[in-house]
């Protein structure tokens, strides 16, 4: 009769042990999903951390060679100091953050009439191609890097909803 409490003892206890251990393993799946449940607003680091993205990506677009071109008019723009550069900075973290899920509200140009060769802002829309939009993409996540944004799930992610706008602006 012993052996035979002793042996529901430890039945009772290996699986009491199961349980409280799935529980807390369950537990830290849950944290886990917390992490995926963030927009991608917040894991761009929210306002500041896409206005720090962009920043940085105007410099690597002023610097690329074959982007240049296409905003020569906002380069020159008094030295790239000017209110068509500042207005179009303002305008692309807009964009992202709204579409991104943060709060702001984007009240641009839709991505077809800003790339369009009525645009004043723009120069040499007729020649904008895949490998240039590819080009433009690049200098978005080479900016998010340089302001800090390094993991690869959030910069795949970031890259896609960039990838969102290609046929509006690609002809």
């Amino acid at each position: 009769m012993k052996t035979i409490k002793m042996y529901h003892s430890g039945i009772l206890f290996f699986f009491g042990s199961v349980l409280i251990i799935s529980m807390l393993f369950s537990g830290c799946g849950d944290d886990d999903d917390a992490g995926d449940q963030q927009s991608l607003y917040q894991k761009l680091g929210e306002r500041a951390g896409i206005e720090s993205a962009v920043e940085k990506s105007i410099l690597a677009i002023a610097s690329d060679p074959d982007l240049t071109p296409f905003f020569a008019v906002l380069l020159q723009d008094e030295n790239g100091e000017g209110p068509g550069l500042e207005a179009l900075k303002d305008n692309i973290a807009d964009f992202i953050d709204e579409a991104s899920g943060g709060n702001a509200t984007y009240s641009g140009l839709s991505m077809q009439a800003a790339h369009a060769a009525t645009n004043p802002r723009m120069a040499n829309t007729e020649n904008i191609t895949n490998a240039t939009y590819d080009s433009f993409l690049d200098a978005m996540i080479s900016g998010a890097k340089q302001a800090g944004i390094s993991n690869e799930s959030i910069l795949s992610e970031y890259r896609n909803l960039l990838e969102q706008s290609r046929s509006s602006i690609v002809p």
